[in-house]
């Protein structure tokens, strides 16, 4: 009877801890549930007022100036900031606080863009737009109105920044809220050339992924997706510099260059962030190939505009084959010889080329030069696949100028014997006393060449 009721405890409290159990499971499945759908709202919510942030930037508004649609804007970031601190210190919602901060932060961007607008109605550096388009004309009447509007963005925006980046980033808010309003700062400038937009937004690139490696180094948190977002928002500037530029102006060589070059540097950026394990560095840097030819093309045309003389295929060649010492330097080892191999194989390929285009004594030379290079590149990097294309290269080039030069000396003039029969002396002792040696260093250093 006593084993019976143990039985019957034992059957009930296990079936009890069973309904517990499932009970638990539901409840964590409902929490997920509204988790996901908290998620799904917070994204509408986003897009929707980064949506009407668009609309009211692009829409032709008929009541109030230009100026007043201005202070409009700006009081849109002050309600984004003024609901992300609401939500923060009122209702504890840190995920949707966030949120509005991120919205507060992409704002100012909007912010600085039209207000750049409304300065470069008044001034313009470089250059001026005859035909600026109406859907992003902005007009202000006087340097006192642009002055009172640049002091009430300063007293509106660098501290919704600094609260935002704060949220974001607590560790590195202060570098990160200088570096962005400095980022920003650009889009005041009365300046929408190509050319100077370009030159000033690759330079303002190229330190932001210097600061942010260096501050990633520091502050690991700026990993996480805040801090990724953080670091995110420090490109907007730039990028509104190009695109404006393109959209406003014809675009020549040095834009893309710089819009491919910073690609390859974005790319490299990210690359390295990741665990040389990672399939997706794997990716990137497998991206690196095609964007270092992307880079390589404009940049090839914008050199030989500047030379004097047809250089194209050389630019082509020695712009693409630094971009592919550096993806061998800093990837995996199923990269590593592969870039080298193409940089190796373009190089002697565009010179060839090159020379079979211009053939001239000089470019001769030139082929030679660039073929012995690539030699030692195979050498030093124990490849006889690169090795053998820098002798094909250098085989060319010297074959070619043999007959250059044949053709240029009158080979039965007696100063022509004399060379010739003094070379030939020279050649001849230095087999003689140096050929052994010669010959064994060269064996040892095919021996030590691997594929």
């Amino acid at each position: 009877m006593n084993n019976l009721n143990t039985i019957d405890v034992t059957n009930a409290i296990e079936h009890d801890s069973f309904d517990e159990s499932k009970e638990n499971q539901s409840i964590m499945q409902m929490i997920k549930q509204f988790a996901t759908l908290s998620r799904i709202l917070r994204i509408i919510g986003a897009f929707s007022v980064v949506a009407s942030m668009s609309v009211f930037l692009l829409q032709d508004w008929g009541n109030g100036n230009d100026l007043h649609r201005y202070y409009l804007l700006l009081s849109q970031s002050v309600l984004l900031a003024t609901g992300g601190f609401c939500l923060a210190f009122l209702l504890k919602e840190n995920k949707g606080a966030r949120v509005f901060f991120g919205l507060s932060l992409i704002s100012i961007a909007a912010n600085l863009t039209t207000l750049g607008a409304l300065i470069f109605s008044y001034v313009q550096w470089g250059s001026t737009l005859a035909n600026y388009p109406g859907i992003a004309l902005w007009t202000v009447s006087s340097g006192v109105s642009i002055a009172f509007a640049l002091g009430l963005a300063a007293i509106v925006l660098i501290p919704i920044t600094l609260f935002g980046f704060k949220v974001m980033a607590r560790q590195s808010a202060l570098p990160l809220t200088i570096a962005y309003l400095l980022s920003n700062s650009m889009l005041l400038l009365p300046v929408r050339d190509t050319f100077y937009s370009s030159i000033i937004a690759g330079i303002s690139i190229l330190l932001s992924l210097a600061f942010v490696t260096k501050l990633v180094a520091k502050d690991p948190k700026l990993r996480t997706a805040e801090g990724k977002f953080a670091r995110v928002l420090l490109f907007i500037a730039p990028v509104i510099m190009l695109v404006r530029s393109l959209w406003l102006y014809q675009a020549d060589d040095l834009i893309y260059t710089i819009i491919a070059f910073t690609g390859f540097m974005t790319v490299r950026h990210c690359s390295l962030q990741l665990d040389i394990t990672s399939q997706l560095r794997k990716l990137l840097e497998f991206l690196s190939i095609p964007m270092a030819f992307l880079v390589a093309t404009p940049a090839s045309q914008l050199i030989d505009k500047i030379l004097p003389f047809e250089f194209t295929l050389p630019a082509f060649a020695l712009i693409f084959a630094a971009h592919m010492i550096d993806l061998s330097r800093r990837s995996t080892k199923e990269y590593k010889n592969g870039a080298l191999v193409m940089a190796g194989l373009v190089t002697s390929i565009s010179f060839m080329a090159h020379l079979a285009i211009n053939e001239t004594l000089f470019n001769g030379i030139m082929c030679a030069f660039a073929g012995l290079a690539v030699m030692a590149s195979g050498y030093i990097n124990k490849s006889r696949l690169i090795t053998l294309f820098g002798l094909i290269t250098t085989a060319v080039a010297v074959i070619y100028d043999l007959f250059n030069i044949y053709a240029m000396i009158d080979l039965f003039s007696w100063s022509s014997l004399a060379i010739t029969g003094i070379s030939a002396i020279v050649i001849g002792s230095i087999i003689e006393r140096h050929g052994v040696y010669i010959k064994l260093r060269i064996d040892k250093a095919f021996k030590n060449v691997e594929m």
